[in-house]
């Protein structure tokens, strides 16, 4: 605890590390960083605030530890900046670009935004542990500041991917943005003019595999939208620029497919039987339906589904992602219920209108090697991934990789109005993005590694005798051999007694650990056994028979209980040595029992067998 002594300590000011004490000329001076500010009024510390003690800040303070009032002092000279950007140069962010009243530090900003990408920790939760931090009885919470910091997180989160978007680079960079400009991209996708040799086009037959572009789609149920606010009054900051389609002509699409029924006869799972189920009522949206791409799990488009997983919406979001493919000549569509959704889709197909229509090449379908057993087995065959030209060993469950960790973000965006929705889930995907970006180098290096191991083995292998080439089996490290470890740990011991340690048991620790490795090693042989010896009678009568002794012996701690069941003293080394015979007594001085056993029973329960 640190302390600073004046000639009168009025103040004390907690902080997360230490509390300080204060005079009351020393207090608004040096208190600027902390936390809570207390108050002696003869009988005991009284909360205060900083605006009470009479401090002016010269926009100097940051703190992300609870709600303060303080009063600010702006620049008054001439040629003065406007208060919002007085605030944001001294790492305040406002909630409003006029007249300023409340801000946040960016620390605290920033950690918000860290921790709800992370932990998937809604805004609300975070101010709840605010309030918590300021006082903890219920007394004197501070005015409720809920909806600021919410407004404060939407902007920050938006800012942060135009920043990553590197619109600060381009003139006019926001107000020249279009469609899809703040997704990160895949850089394992074939995209022709970009990351495809010349002339892949003309490659031969048995290596046109190489340009085979594999897609995934599917649907989400867990991120709904409740019918909370509406676009009027949260229209959102980017929500086509992200990853979900323009709502302009997707609203005009929807509208003219209302009518379209969409029927399975097939999948057992009954995907789209979700659309008519009624706990779905009272949403806006019922989930996202997604298209990703399996080579790297990027995630492509998101498009939200108005009721359910229906044909219509799924068609819309798939010949959208199409449109960066353009050129490409065989493509493997993943889709859990492709068996239905891919018969009339060529079809369907004349009717799209001229933003979603595909570019002209081999579509090919798949069913996920997971969903595929809930499916009708006859004729099923060419749509299952092991039968697939192209397909390698992909088992197409992208869609449920992204789902694990983000499913948790239902819960803080369910009850959001529709902008906040659509922000936040386009900010956490592209993080997912993100993430999965910077972690292809050391995925990739791995393919290195294992092609350069196999290189110097090949060259080792050719190489005549006496063999010059690198040898890849050579080990540098020296490694400790078990005795050379149970000498150390002896000699150990015996420096331990003879600095009059004090020593509980006449079996020493090291011997102890060894024993048990050995059990461990046993029990794994005698399981290995039993399975190739397997007898139902003799398994069921020997469980029977350990139950009903230590049943017989009453409640004990664990090496007695242990005993009981092998029939020797596993705290005496010197019982270790050799089999216990009948009737042998344990060497330690509180094991006063006699325990008798026959030779049949002593060889019976010595194979011990883990149920």
């Amino acid at each position: 605890m640190a302390l600073r002594r004046c000639h009168v300590l009025n103040f004390n000011a907690a902080t997360a590390f230490s509390t300080i004490w204060f005079a009351y000329p020393a207090a608004c001076a040096a208190i600027v960083k902390n936390i809570v500010i207390r108050h002696w009024n003869g009988v005991y510390f009284k909360k205060m605030t900083l605006k009470n003690i009479g401090l002016h800040v010269q926009l100097n303070y940051t703190s992300m530890n609870g709600i303060h009032d303080v009063v600010l002092d702006y620049c008054g000279c001439e040629r003065q900046l406007p208060k919002h950007i007085q605030l944001l140069h001294r790492g305040w962010y406002p909630t409003s670009q006029r007249v300023p009243r409340m801000a946040a530090s960016f620390q605290l900003l920033n950690f918000l935004h860290i921790l709800s990408l992370c932990a998937k920790t809604s805004v609300y939760d975070f101010y709840w542990m605010l309030k918590k931090l300021m006082t903890n009885t219920g007394m004197g919470v501070p005015k409720s500041r809920y909806k600021a910091l919410m407004q404060m997180l939407l902007q920050w989160q938006h800012l942060k991917m135009l920043k990553c978007g590197r619109r600060g680079h381009v003139p006019n960079g926001v107000e020249t943005m279009q469609y899809h400009d703040l997704v990160v991209l895949c850089p394992s996708c074939l995209r022709p003019g970009i990351n495809l040799p010349k002339g892949w086009e003309n490659a031969l037959p048995e290596m046109q595999f190489r340009y085979v572009l594999l897609l995934c789609m599917d649907a989400n149920f867990c991120l709904k939208n409740q019918m909370v606010s509406s676009y009027s009054r949260d229209p959102g900051l980017g929500i086509s620029l992200g990853y979900f389609i323009p709502n302009d002509l997707f609203e005009a699409y929807v509208l003219n497919h209302t009518s379209d029924k969409d029927i399975s006869t097939c999948v057992g799972f009954a995907a789209l039987a979700k659309v008519d189920m009624k706990f779905l009522k009272g949403m806006r949206y019922m989930g996202i339906g997604t298209v990703s791409c399996a080579q790297g799990e990027f995630l492509m488009q998101l498009v939200d589904l108005h009721k359910g997983e229906r044909y219509a919406l799924m068609d819309y979001v798939f010949g959208l992602a199409l449109q960066s493919f353009g050129g490409l000549l065989f493509m493997i569509i993943s889709y859990d219920i492709a068996c239905q959704w891919f018969v009339n889709l060529h079809k369907c197909m004349d009717k799209w209108p001229s933003e979603i229509t595909p570019p002209s090449a081999m579509l090919m379908p798949a069913i996920p090697k997971f969903h595929e057993p809930t499916h009708k087995q006859q004729n099923h065959q060419e749509f299952s991934c092991n039968y697939i030209k192209g397909m390698g060993l992909s088992d197409c469950k992208v869609p449920e990789h992204i789902w694990g960790p983000n499913n948790a973000l239902g819960n803080s965006t369910k009850t959001m109005g529709p902008g906040s929705w659509y922000d936040v889930i386009n900010d956490n995907f592209s993080t997912w993005n993100w993430q999965k970006y910077i972690g292809m180098g050391k995925t990739l290096s791995r393919n290195n590694l294992v092609e350069d191991w196999e290189r110097i083995c090949v060259a080792w292998e050719d190489d005549g005798f006496p063999k010059m080439a690198e040898n890849p089996f050579a080990t540098n490290e020296e490694y400790m051999s078990e005795e050379d470890v149970k000498k150390e740990l002896e000699a150990e011991e015996e420096e331990h007694c003879h600095d009059r340690g004090r020593v509980y048991h006449e079996t020493s620790m090291h011997k102890f650990v060894a024993l048990g490795l050995s059990l461990e090693e046993l029990q794994q042989k005698v399981k290995t056994l039993a399975v190739q010896h397997w007898n139902p009678m003799t398994w069921q009568g020997y469980h029977s028979a350990c139950v009903a002794k230590l049943e017989l012996a009453g409640p004990r701690d664990w090496e007695e209980t242990l005993r009981i069941l092998e029939n020797k003293d596993i705290r005496s080394y010197s019982d270790l040595e050799h089999k216990r015979e009948p009737g042998h007594r344990g060497n330690n001085e509180e094991d006063d029992e006699l325990v008798h056993t026959s030779e049949d029973e002593d060889e019976e329960l010595n194979l011990k067998v883990e149920e």
